[in-house]
């Protein structure tokens, strides 16, 4: 064929050479000429395809060698799960739900980075004799009545959603229970003992266990026990007492053995109720004279999800969500918690921040202040019997932003009453609209101890009140420092701490006595009382009645104790008072009890 295209190439080529159109040869003809550029051009377009051809096999080839790669990794990462990793027991007759959501689920690492391959395990076949692996619930109910711990075929399949492609791939896994040889007893032998010749284990709540129990009768007086075949008393199993949940049950237990073999197999036994505490089965004969305890074993229960109530941006620092969650309803003492926040609710992507330890009403911390909001998830760990489980996804909640600038230095003066001092302060620049503050006061610079008290909300000029003072005594010196309180997404901010100064206190009780004076003037009475620190002067308020008000009564300001007082009414007549302490800088008054006396 290129013999032929190079020759007719040729021809066109001489077209026009010789005389009179002709050639040393016999000539062309015009049909001949047409011909080779016909060729010609259909051999450009062939190249031109055979190029594209080449472009688009190139394509396929990388798409092929990433689902090559794919495919292999998730094998080796599936197969040494269910293989070679003790934490995901290989389950006998496994349907394919353990596998993908169960105690035995698969797991698979995250795809190259920008692609969006899936992996998963989509198939489970059951090794059924002559019939080779075969798939389905008549398979697995074959499985488990006629060929338990067999090998089992399970297929991984790759996905790329981008066009719909997949591939599978199957690999066979083989953990089944060595069962250890049966030394059969001598005839003239009796039995006198039970043995667990394979230990239950691999349970889940409700779910049969992964390895069935099996127990020997047997006589172990020599060297080596042996089985006694000739007993053919019944052997029961029961949850020992003392042992795992309280008001668990042991669940379809039967001994699938026939008569007089000395080995007694279980099938589908398994235990309702799972948890942190450990269980053992106690075998016991028709008699109750032989009995034996299993090895221990616990059986998994599945945590509850918990459940997100709440997550707000937080007011405790900077790029933060503030998470409110209920813990799972059968968490046990001590549950511990991880957090996620993506910034899609598919929790998925480079935005994601996983936080491995969080408490309720806590935050999850190094998060993107601003922007797109982030959504939260809560996971319940595993423990010792429990499965992890974890909230569905609540948001989206905004991280905090920025620090509110500092609300500037505190001015403290003396309060308009007693337990209390005057607050001035700046306010913050920069501040939010109708920024709010807080503030707190203590009797050391440091800003600690028993000796502080916070006041949720303050103005600048206002009062902080509540503090502690002793009457009669000078008030209590306390430091400040006032926050302004984070909103809108930015965190709080606390002004650097004032200088000292007293609380307001209040002066003593006046302690009043009243007296008839010397000489017998008419009319008159003395009045005594005492006073404490803080006093800048004395009145007294008298009248003829009680209670002493300002309609029936006069007052005498800055009365000296001691004086005689002079009522202008006869000799007998009762006079009713009582004595204000008015105070000084820093102090506010007291009143003494109402006192009542005759005039001379």
């Amino acid at each position: 064929m290129r013999r032929r295209w190079r020759s007719l190439v040729a021809r066109a080529g001489r077209l026009g050479h010789g005389e009179d159109g002709r050639s040393d040869e016999s000539g062309d003809t015009l049909v001949e000429v047409l011909l080779a550029l016909i060729v010609l051009s259909l051999a450009s377009v062939a190249v031109i395809v055979a190029f594209s051809t080449t472009i688009s096999a190139s394509a396929e080839h990388r798409s092929l060698t990433t689902f090559n790669t794919m495919i292999r990794s998730a094998t080796e990462q599936a197969t040494q799960q269910v293989q070679g990793n003790s934490a995901v027991p290989f389950n006998n007759c496994a349907p394919l739900s353990y596998y993908q959501a169960g105690i035995g689920k698969v797991t698979f690492s995250p795809p190259p980075s920008g692609t969006n391959y899936t992996a998963a395990i989509t198939n489970v076949s059951y090794w059924n004799g002559s019939a080779g692996f075969v798939s389905g619930p008549t398979a697995m109910a074959l499985c488990n009545s006629t060929y338990p711990n067999s090998p089992q075929e399970i297929t991984v399949t790759i996905t790329d959603p981008n066009n719909s492609t997949s591939y599978s791939n199957s690999f066979v896994v083989d953990d089944s229970i060595a069962v250890p040889p049966v030394p059969v007893c001598a005839s003239n032998l009796t039995a006198n003992a039970l043995a667990f010749s394979i230990q239950p284990s691999g349970a889940q709540a409700g779910l049969a266990f992964t390895v069935q129990p099996q127990v020997w009768v047997e006589n172990n007086s020599g060297s080596v026990p042996c089985v006694v075949t000739s007993d053919l008393s019944p052997v029961k199993l029961a949850i020992t007492a003392g042992t795992g949940q309280s008001g668990a049950n042991l669940l379809n237990c039967f001994a699938a053995t026939s008569s007089g073999s000395g080995v007694v197999s279980y099938q589908n036994c398994a235990i309702d109720l799972g948890g942190n505490t450990a269980y053992t089965l106690t075998a016991t004969d028709n008699n109750g004279a032989l009995t034996v305890n299993s090895s221990s074993f616990y059986v998994i229960a599945q945590l509850a999800n918990p459940v997100v109530t709440a997550a707000t941006t937080s007011n405790n620092g900077p790029n933060a969500i503030t998470v409110t969650f209920t813990p799972p309803s059968n968490a046990q003492a001590g549950q511990l918690y991880s957090a996620e926040a993506c910034q899609t609710s598919a929790m998925t992507g480079a935005t994601c921040v996983n936080q491995a330890s969080i408490t309720s009403n806590t935050d999850i911390t190094g998060l993107s202040s601003g922007g797109a909001g982030y959504y939260v998830e809560v996971t319940a760990k595993a423990g010792n019997g429990f499965l992890a489980s974890t909230s569905a996804a609540f948001g989206p909640a905004t991280a905090s932003g920025s620090q509110i600038g500092d609300p500037g230095t505190p001015i403290l003066a003396y309060g308009a009453s007693a337990g209390s001092i005057n607050v001035t302060f700046p306010g913050s620049s920069p501040s939010l609209p109708g920024e709010t503050y807080s503030a707190e006061a203590c009797q050391n610079s440091g800003m600690t101890g028993g000796t502080c008290v916070n006041l949720g909300s303050i103005t600048s000029g206002s009062d902080f009140t509540g503090l502690a003072y002793t009457p009669g005594t000078a008030g209590a010196n306390y430091y400040v420092v006032v926050t302004a309180n984070a909103d809108d997404g930015f965190t709080a901010n606390p002004s650097v701490v004032s200088a000292a100064h007293a609380d307001t206190s209040q002066v003593s009780v006046p302690i009043v006595t009243l007296t008839k004076p010397s000489g017998n003037p008419t009319g008159r009475i003395t009045i005594s009382f005492t006073t404490g620190t803080g006093v800048a002067s004395d009145s007294v308020t008298g009248g003829l009645s009680t209670p002493v008000t300002s309609q029936n009564s006069a007052t005498i300001n800055n009365y000296v104790s001691g004086t005689s007082y002079s009522t202008g009414q006869p000799t007998g007549t009762t006079i009713y008072l009582y004595v204000t302490a008015q105070p000084s800088a820093g102090f506010v008054s007291n009143v003494s009890a109402t006192v009542n006396g005759k005039t001379n």
